[in-house]
């Protein structure tokens, strides 16, 4: 039975969950049981940062902005980000709703500095802990538009005034998949993947122009910073009043 894109957000996080535990990956990244390799996924992850990777501008960018804080990551999946974090930061809280996603993250990243918990980004209020950074990359483009903007408002309250928000998504564009809208009054863009062992999936693939980051970010984020790269948009800000 195919999992599909669905107007229920239960359901269709769930969907969502599934499809990133059972992707299959890449064969150079396997372990002699077909398993994830902690160690090639560590150098792979790292041979991205350098300048003449197309990564590299939004590596340095996140590693700065996380150098020794204390960050709450939404959304760790595999540990990509989380292992940069792991580097720059003072403390990391790696989350994913995924368990599957979890158990390899933990075999990734190894680091003291960085601890593991099974959690939903929309309740991320209930985030145990103290930090004055919320990191979340490759996740929020993946979530409907009236989703996300929620998402976003209540990273700011779990967070409150002068912390700091590290935001980003991947720019698809259709070259990884065929695009097409759909949901609420068709305002989201779905593609239908075939990567999965879970069968056909259809997941939100929303790519954010430099307006659209703002109206996410909404009102209340200061010092807003917007980059944009060929692969990726991203924003980093601190978290301000609401404006009236």
């Amino acid at each position: 039975m195919p999992r599909l894109y669905s107007t229920d957000w239960n359901q269709y996080r769930e969907h969502l969950a599934l499809y990133y535990s059972t992707r299959r990956l890449d064969p150079s990244l396997r372990d002699e049981h077909g398993d994830l390799d902690p160690a090639r996924y560590r150098a792979r992850v790292r041979s991205h940062h350098q300048r003449e990777d197309w990564r590299f501008e939004l590596i340095e960018d996140l590693r700065g902005f996380a150098h020794d804080r204390r960050v709450l990551e939404l959304g760790c999946g595999y540990g990509y980000w989380t292992l940069h974090l792991a580097e720059a930061a003072k403390s990391v809280l790696a989350t994913d709703v995924s368990r599957h996603c979890l158990a390899r993250a933990k075999k990734v990243v190894s680091s003291p500095n960085a601890s593991f918990a099974e959690l939903d980004a929309y309740e991320v209020e209930d985030a145990r802990g103290d930090f004055d950074t919320v990191v979340t990359l490759n996740m929020i483009n993946h979530f409907p538009l009236a989703v996300a903007r929620e998402v976003m408002r209540r990273i700011h309250r779990r967070l409150g005034t002068g912390a700091r928000v590290f935001v980003a998504g991947e720019h698809y564009y259709g070259w990884r998949a065929v695009m097409y809208p759909k949901g609420e009054a068709a305002l989201d863009l779905v593609s239908a993947r075939l990567d999965a062992e879970c069968g056909p999936v259809e997941i939100v693939d929303n790519p954010f122009t430099p307006e659209q980051v703002r109206q996410l970010v909404g009102p209340s984020a200061s010092d807003l910073f917007v980059g944009d790269s060929l692969g990726f948009w991203w924003a980093r800000y601190s978290v301000g009043r609401e404006k009236v």
